[in-house]
């Protein structure tokens, strides 16, 4: 049998063992001594993994997980860092047979059982669960937004009954989902037992969510640690998180990661069982599969049309109003911009549009007299900044309508709405988020938040006051209405665009996945004078 020796080196031992501390650096590296091993098998474990992306600053890149260090006589050394260790350890074990030394290492310490869960799993749910089992506890389950993703993950995290990391990159998945989840699932008690790191908690809001307000040192000890993957990248936290020996990580939403930001995370957390959890998976920068090598493959993979047949989600239906505002669109047809900023500069234009902006505030009125609950998105914070939803602010000539322009105009109409910002703490938001669930208010308004995070089944419709060039945020968006809900049949989908090749061909892009599903889009079109001059598909139901 073949044998592989484990040594875990960090900072401080670095030099002691010879390494060196310019290699460790601050994480910890797991050197893997193999014994008797052949010359093309080791080129194949360094291989393991590793993939080439292009990348538009330097061509062709490789992403490598394993590396080689130095060659003894009879056995040969390779390296990798401690996220990835449990990784190779499966690899090493299942295709060459080499029994490790040092592997209970990995073993994290049981907790006490957790309540029984107060909800019964679908049987999709149930099925995406045993699944990700019979892949070794290992993988990534693929299910849309609105399904109960954060469900079957309560559900693992009880039959693993070991200790668990939820990593999250918004405050409102934090706070709004996995904790909400876990007390809701699991009942109050579980609190004591729940760290939370980032989601900009005051010690305040910790004392309202009936929580310890105690520092990162004690959090993260808890049975169950659920952060923000910044709150971990600050000061030392990542080195202290390599100390802690996990069982269970589970990475929720793991197409919003960046890359490094996701591999820095990963790389320190010594967890040998992983989920991931996605309404897709696909980025558009094509490293989708840095998540593969680092959480294994889909083990599971459910549609939207599927769950509606079922009756577990309601029935999205998708309009795309046109807006033929010639001036807007001469603007947009005579610069001179290219590519990238050309593509912010249709945005800019787009976000001016006043006959754009006159037809969205009749939009809400409409839906408010219908008494339906509605979330717009604007994806233009303020005049001072004009973020939009890519975080840029490059192109400032154009006078965009605004989230708390729409909010002051909204408010002028007697519908009652409110302006959700990242200024505001994620227990703030929920309390807005309740808000429109009892029916206190008519709408939300949405600069570039709100995607994720945030559940409240009583909304009904959805509007986007223009095209996002991004794939990943519309299905993101549209997720918020699907929710089952008392009286509730379908979820209204609204893309209010100008008439222009580019935001068309965005909302073309963006609905390929429904198209796909046999989902349809009806495309109203209208004119410079505010009036409807086209209808094609079906009889707009505003």
């Amino acid at each position: 049998m073949r044998i592989a020796d484990i040594e875990f080196i960090n900072y401080s031992n670095a030099e002691k063992t010879g390494i060196g501390s310019k290699l460790v650096s601050n994480n910890t590296l797991v050197f893997f001594n193999l014994h008797g091993i052949k010359d093309e098998e080791l080129e194949d474990i360094v291989n393991y993994k590793s993939f080439i992306h292009k990348t538009w600053k330097q061509g062709k890149v490789t992403e490598y997980f394993v590396y080689k260090y130095g060659f003894g006589q009879n056995s040969k050394v390779v390296y990798c860092h401690a996220g990835f260790s449990p990784i190779l350890i499966r690899y090493l074990q299942n295709h060459y047979g080499y029994l490790i030394n040092g592997k209970e290492l990995y073993r994290a310490r049981e907790i006490a059982p957790l309540p029984t869960m107060k909800y019964q799993l679908w049987d999709f749910q149930r099925d995406a669960n045993q699944a990700w089992v019979n892949a070794g506890c290992f993988g990534i389950l693929q299910c849309p937004t609105a399904s109960g993703k954060s469900i079957i993950g309560c559900a693992i995290i009880k039959k693993m009954n070991t200790r668990t990391i939820i990593l999250c990159h918004t405050s409102d998945l934090l706070i709004n989902v996995w904790f909400n989840y876990l007390v809701e699932q699991f009942g109050g008690e579980i609190k004591s037992r729940i760290g939370i790191i980032g989601g900009n908690l005051s010690n305040k809001d910790r004392k309202l969510m009936r929580i310890t307000s105690e520092g990162f040192d004690e959090n993260i000890k808890k049975d169950i640690v659920i952060a923000t993957s910044q709150s971990l990248l600050r000061g030392d936290k990542l080195s202290k998180l390599g100390e802690e020996h996990f069982g269970l990580m589970i990475i929720d939403e793991i197409h919003h990661y960046a890359a490094e930001q996701f591999k820095k995370v990963s790389s320190v957390i010594r967890a040998v069982y992983r989920l991931g959890l996605s309404a897709t998976i696909h980025r558009p920068d094509g490293l989708s599969p840095i998540f593969h090598a680092l959480l294994g493959d889909v083990r599971y993979r459910v549609g939207i049309k599927e769950l509606v047949r079922k009756g577990l989600l309601v029935e999205p239906i998708f309009y795309s109003i046109i807006i033929n505002d010639e001036l807007a669109c001469n603007k947009i047809r005579n610069c001179r911009y290219k590519l990238l900023e050309y593509s912010r500069y249709v945005k800019k234009v787009s976000g001016s549009s006043e006959l754009k902006f006159r037809y969205i505030l009749g939009l809400c009125e409409s839906l408010k007299s219908k008494g339906r609950k509605f979330m717009l998105y604007t994806d233009f914070v303020n005049k001072q900044t004009n973020v939009d939803e890519d975080g840029t602010f490059t192109i400032n000539d154009e006078n965009v309508f605004t989230r708390d322009e729409y909010v002051k105009k909204l408010k002028e109409l007697k519908i009652k709405v409110v302006g959700v910002s990242s200024e505001m703490s994620g227990l703030e938001r929920q309390f807005i988020f309740n808000k429109l669930g009892t029916g206190e208010i008519d709408g939300i308004v949405f600069g570039s938040l709100g995607n994720e995070g945030i559940n409240i089944p009583a909304i009904n419709a959805i509007i986007m006051a223009n095209a996002t060039a991004s794939t990943i945020r519309f299905p993101q968006r549209v997720g918020r209405g699907m929710r089952i809900y008392k009286g509730k049949k379908n979820c209204y989908v609204y893309e209010v665009i100008l008439n222009t090749t580019k935001e068309l061909q965005w909302s073309t892009d963006n609905f390929l996945e429904y198209e796909e599903q046999g989902f349809t889009k009806e495309r109203v079109f209208v004119n410079n004078d505010g009036y409807l001059i086209k209808k094609e598909i079906k009889e707009i139901k505003s």
